[in-house]
């Protein structure tokens, strides 16, 4: 074979390679992580109060999971307990919105909620837990693997 056949297969090869790489990508599921991301970065600042009124808490929010992880406790501090006017737990999947989970939250006397998480997907998930008292807003997020 001579030099000139060697390097017309060389180059045919790296361009069959590419168009093969850009067929994949285009065919690939492209999502962002959230629909209005743009508007969410706007109000980003209010984001950052919330998450400041979670840190001034006695508590953290927890998240524990049973030994089988099938269900998933989530609490709230103590002193949430009579307060809460809304809220919700959010069970996101960063790499398939169309597994995410929304669990309202109404006022118990235990600030405690089972999730079933039996439907869910294995993998890494992010809880985010958004509750407000009527007079400020929280929010929380905790990364677990199920």
């Amino acid at each position: 074979m001579s030099w000139g056949k060697g390097i017309i297969l060389a180059t045919a090869a790296f361009m069959i390679f590419i168009v093969s790489l850009v067929v994949m990508m285009v065919r690939s599921d492209q999502h962002l992580v959230s629909k209005d991301y743009y508007k969410q970065e706007l109000a980003y600042q209010e984001q950052i109060e919330r998450i400041r009124n979670v840190q001034a808490l006695s508590e953290e929010v927890r998240v524990e999971l049973s030994e089988d992880k099938q269900t998933a406790i989530v609490s709230l501090p103590q002193e949430v307990i009579g307060s809460l006017k809304e809220g919700e737990i959010y069970w996101f999947r960063q790499d398939d919105a169309t597994q995410d989970v929304s669990v309202p939250m109404e006022d118990n006397e235990i600030a405690r909620w089972v999730c079933d998480l039996s439907e869910m997907k294995k993998g890494k998930w992010r809880v985010r837990t958004s509750w407000s008292d009527g007079q400020k807003e929280y929010y929380d997020e905790k990364v677990i693997m199920l």
